[in-house]
């Protein structure tokens, strides 16, 4: 890591995702290496590994549960999904994989949505436990959002050259 004026400047091979997690800190993934980075805002932007492990299976999208203090990976090699501890200790979220985890996102409820690309399929966990598709048979779903109200799914298409939109079910 290198200083670049007042921001900490990391080598990442090729980051994926950032996600703002308690008090301002970052966290940035480089799947290339199954890395997440720190990125401490509060002091100095002083950068650091928060977990290097091939368990985390090239981690391409973080999300942060401020409900639970815990950060959730999507992983596009292993197909997990995964909570990280404050420590760095990984567990997995559930025994199920899933074809190319890509975006991961809370909905109005708190529920946890995410895509899985290769399948064209999104999901939503219920109070992580009961799972759910919410929409099949898309082609190749990449990083979708939600409207401002939370009642609509924006999703690119990967390689679909498209963008469509639909009303999230409740």
């Amino acid at each position: 890591a290198g200083a670049h004026g007042d921001l900490e400047c990391l080598l990442i091979g090729r980051s994926s995702d950032l996600v703002v997690g308690p008090d301002g800190v970052l966290f940035v993934s480089d799947p290339a290496t199954s890395t997440i980075f720190k990125i401490d805002t509060a002091h100095q932007h002083r950068a650091a590994v928060h977990v290097r492990d091939q368990a985390l299976g090239q981690p391409t999208s973080l999300l942060y549960d401020a409900a639970h203090h815990r950060l959730l990976a999507g992983c596009w090699g292993s197909g997990q999904l995964l909570f990280i501890g404050e420590d760095g200790k990984i567990f997995s979220l559930m025994q199920k994989r899933f074809k190319r985890i890509k975006s991961l996102h809370f909905d109005r409820e708190g529920h946890l949505l995410f895509a899985a690309l290769v399948t064209g399929k999104i999901y939503r966990l219920r109070n992580y436990e009961k799972l759910e598709v919410v929409r099949e048979n898309l082609v190749t779903p990449a990083n979708f959002a939600l409207d401002k109200d939370g009642r609509r799914l924006v999703v690119p298409s990967y390689r679909g050259n498209i963008v469509f939109s639909f009303g999230l079910p409740y």
